[in-house]
C-alpha cells in the first residue's frame, strides 16, 4: 500500500525503538508532513486521537497493544502500519490494518502484509524484496510446509553487535544457502514462524516462551493469545515461572475493557481457555491488573509482571470432614506448601498437583 505526497503521518514510536528508523525515513522519502508526539502524549490514548483528529493525520505506527487501547479511529486516518510484537484480535474497520515485522540487525522491515480481517495470529506475508526467510528446525534443516521452525534471514544485515564477540557469533552465522540467495551470511532471530501458501509467514512465538510443564510443551504465545480474545479482555499476557520445589508453572495477567471485564471470575477464563487449550496448559494463576505494564517501546513488559503470591491466591483453608480426608491432606499439604493448602484448592491441578 503506497504512500501519497498529501499523506500526514504521526510519529509516536520511541526513539530508541529500531521501528523509528522506518517510522521517520519512510514518510520523509515519500515527502509527507511528520508529526512528533512527545513522550507524556504518546502515552495517553485519548490525546492520541484527539491529535490524530485536530491535525487530519491519514497514517501512523503502532504497536498492537497501544492500536488496542485507542477509542475510534478518526475518518482521516487511512493507514496503520503495526509491529513490534504478535498481532491479534484486531478488526480493520474502515482503516487499512498493515501488519510488519522487523528486525534491529537489518533496522528496516522484513514482512508487511494487510489483514482483511480479525486474526488471532495476524499472518505476515512473504518477506519484502531484497531478503530471503528459511525455516530450519533444531538440526538447521528446512521444515516442511506448515510446519514450526526458527526463522533465519537472509540479506542486508549489520556486522554484528558492538563488543558481543559472542553473541555475534550465535546471531551472525555462514549462510549454508548462499549459493541459492547470494548472501554470505544468515541472521538467526530466535522467533518461530510458521509459512503456508495462502498467508505467507506468520508469528507463532519467541524460542525462549517455550516451557515444559509435566513434560509437556507449552508455548505461552498460545496461551496468551487465546487469553486476549476473550470478549471481555483487552489485553494479556503469559510467564513460566518455578516454585520451590523447582516445579514450573505458567502464570496468566490480563486486563479488562470497561464493558463487563471486571465481573469475569478465574473460573470463566478457565473454561474458556480449556475450550481450545489442552488441560496442562491451563495457567496456574489468572491475575487481574487494571494496565499491564508497558516497556518504552510500548510492548508488554513481561519481565515487570509480578510473580504471583501463592499465599494470597489459596482460599481459607477447610479441614477435611472426616479422618481418612485429614490423613491425605498432611501429604498434599506438604507437596502444595503447606498443611492448609491440601482440602482448599478449586482444584488439584490448578494448585500445582501433577496428574500423574
Amino acid at each position: 500500500m503506497s504512500r501519497t505526497e498529501g499523506d500526514v503521518h504521526l510519529s509516536i514510536t520511541p526513539f530508541s525503538f529500531v521501528a523509528m528508523v522506518v517510522d521517520l525515513l519512510t514518510p520523509l522519502c515519500a515527502a509527507n508532513t511528520i508529526h512528533i508526539l512527545s513522550e507524556e502524549e504518546r502515552r495517553d490514548p485519548a490525546r492520541i486521537v484527539d491529535y490524530l483528529s485536530r491535525h487530519d493525520v491519514t497514517t501512523m505506527f503502532a504497536s498492537p497493544q497501544l492500536l488496542r487501547q485507542l477509542p475510534q479511529l478518526p475518518s482521516c486516518l487511512r493507514v496503520v502500519d503495526v509491529g513490534g510484537e504478535r498481532m491479534g484480535n484486531v478488526v480493520p474497520n474502515d482503516v487499512a490494518i498493515r501488519n510488519a515485522y522487523g528486525m534491529s540487525e537489518i533496522a528496516g522491515t522484513v514482512f508487511a502484509r494487510v489483514v482483511e480481517r480479525a486474526y488471532e495470529d495476524a499472518p505476515l506475508g512473504e518477506p519484502l524484496p531484497g531478503i530471503t526467510a528459511y525455516l530450519l528446525d533444531e538440526d538447521g534443516k528446512p521444515v516442511s510446509a506448515g510446519e514450526e521452525g526458527e526463522l533465519y534471514l537472509a540479506g542486508p544485515m549489520a556486522r554484528g553487535y558492538l563488543n558481543l564477540p559472542e553473541l555475534t557469533a550465535q546471531t551472525f552465522l555462514k549462510n549454508p544457502f548462499a549459493s541459492k540467495d547470494g548472501h554470505p551470511r544468515l541472521l538467526r532471530t530466535g522467533d518461530v514462524f510458521v509459512h503456508d501458501a495462502e498467508h505467507g509467514y506468520t508469528y507463532v512465538n519467541r524460542c525462549d516462551w517455550m516451557v515444559k510443564i509435566n513434560g509437556q510443551r507449552v508455548e505461552l504465545g498460545e496461551v496468551e493469545t487465546r487469553l486476549a480474545s476473550h470478549p471481555h479482555i483487552s489485553a494479556a499476557a503469559c510467564c513460566a515461572f518455578t516454585d520451590k520445589d523447582g516445579q514450573t508453572y505458567v502464570a496468566a495477567y490480563y486486563s479488562a475493557k470497561d464493558d463487563g471485564g471486571k465481573q469475569t471470575d478465574d473460573a470463566q477464563l478457565r473454561d474458556f481457555l480449556a475450550q481450545v487449550l489442552p488441560r496442562y496448559m491451563i495457567p496456574r494463576f489468572i491475575v487481574r491488573m487494571d494496565e499491564l505494564p508497558l516497556n518504552a517501546n510500548g510492548k508488554i513488559d513481561r519481565r515487570a509482571l509480578p510473580e504471583p503470591d501463592v499465599d494470597a491466591w489459596r482460599a481459607a483453608y477447610v479441614a477435611g470432614r472426616t479422618s481418612a480426608k485429614s490423613w491425605c491432606a498432611r501429604p498434599l499439604g506438604r507437596r502444595l506448601g503447606s498443611t492448609a493448602s491440601a482440602w482448599m484448592m478449586t482444584s488439584l491441578l490448578w494448585a500445582g498437583t501433577p496428574s500423574a
